[in-house]
């Protein structure tokens, strides 16, 4: 972490590699910790400019989100958002406005669970605010900011 806040993630990178590999090997392949060290690897990949490796983890992380804690928790919505822009910077804009579309979906839902906090989730929203009205604005979707 301390490589990535310093901006060496060309260091950083095989480091949250290895996290996730020891991640897989000790909780197996279907984890929730192997999926948020899936994502934050992504983010790295994503960080660098490499999106076409970034794409498998954030789809491998959804798939594992998504059986663990069902079609529409927040971090399934993170983590859509986060390939949304990760299409969006691979041209497929089309993609990116229909992964976006159910990210906000999902977080602008009544279905959060009862026990998630939801001022958590408000407080990543608004912390990607810039980056988030730049996709829709891109992308032409309509929705709250």
């Amino acid at each position: 972490m301390l490589y990535k806040k310093l901006g060496q993630l060309d260091k950083a990178r095989p480091l949250y590699q290895q996290t996730a590999e020891f991640r897989e090997r000790v909780f197996g392949p279907n984890h929730p910790s192997l999926a948020t060290a899936l994502v934050n690897l992504a983010v790295i990949c994503s960080q660098q400019g490499c999106h076409g490796d970034a794409q498998p983890l954030y789809e491998q992380a959804l798939r594992i989100y998504e059986d663990c804690f069902g079609p529409s928790h927040p971090r399934l919505s993170e983590t859509l958002r986060n390939l949304a822009l990760c299409k969006y910077e691979q041209g497929e804009y089309e993609t990116a406005a229909r992964l976006y579309k159910r990210s906000t979906e999902i977080r602008d839902g009544d279905n959060l669970p009862g026990n998630y906090p939801q001022g958590k989730v408000a407080r990543r929203q608004s912390s990607n605010l810039d980056t988030a009205s730049a996709l829709r604005n891109s992308i032409n979707i309509q929705g709250p900011a």
